[in-house]
């Protein structure tokens, strides 16, 4: 099983583009999405595969989260068409405040709805900026007690103005197992451990 978590558009101009994978050709999709992680899905999911969708919807700006939620699983079932995979969801609403009890409520909410023995995909594209920190936070809980492995960490990336162009995903899982790396680290003299980081890089 599969479980995605991704972060919904607080406003409007999202818009559909084809995205190339920095890095991985294998897991890019020709087509054109509104939500990059939506291609990925097309490329890895397998034929009636379950896959949970966990939507992170912030209260604010012009509040359009719920409105996208709807856009997105649209356009789930659309690239995903011939595969037919088993999807289910949830939702985790938040307001747009950047306060302890909000990433307190978060992180538990992150932790829950993640659950157990699966494999994780997370889109931190669209959202608000702390997101990222609480995420790294309930994935690195979520491997290390419940048997939960991180595939991918996405985040796509687009220029303006005066339009959108020079689309690109950029998979920076790295981070992730970079952050893993420093919290093993507490035995190691400083150079040492300097190297380490800086050899994860090399990889």
């Amino acid at each position: 099983m599969k479980t995605v978590i991704v972060t919904m558009p607080m406003k409007g101009a999202v818009y559909s583009l084809q995205y190339p994978v920095k890095g991985n050709s294998a897991i890019e999709y020709d087509g054109k999405v509104m939500f990059p992680i939506n291609g990925i899905l097309a490329k890895t999911l397998q034929p009636k595969e379950k896959v949970k969708i966990i939507f992170i919807v912030t209260l604010g700006g012009e509040n359009m989260g719920n409105e996208y939620v709807k856009k997105f699983k649209d356009e789930l079932l659309h690239v995903t068409s011939g595969i037919n995979p088993d999807i289910s969801e949830d939702i985790i609403e938040l307001p747009f405040e950047p306060e302890k009890k909000v990433f307190e409520f978060l992180l538990n909410q992150l932790i829950e709805k993640i659950g157990k023995d699966t494999e994780v995909i997370a889109d931190i594209t669209y959202g608000s900026k702390p997101f990222p920190f609480i995420l790294l936070c309930a994935l690195n809980f979520a491997d290390t007690f419940n048997n939960v492995s991180v595939l991918y960490i996405l985040y796509g990336k687009i220029d303006f103005p005066p339009k959108p162009y020079n689309p690109m995903i950029y998979d920076i899982t790295s981070i992730y197992y970079l952050q893993k790396l420093i919290g093993a680290m507490e035995n190691r003299d400083a150079e040492t451990a300097l190297k380490m980081l800086n050899d994860v890089f090399t990889l």
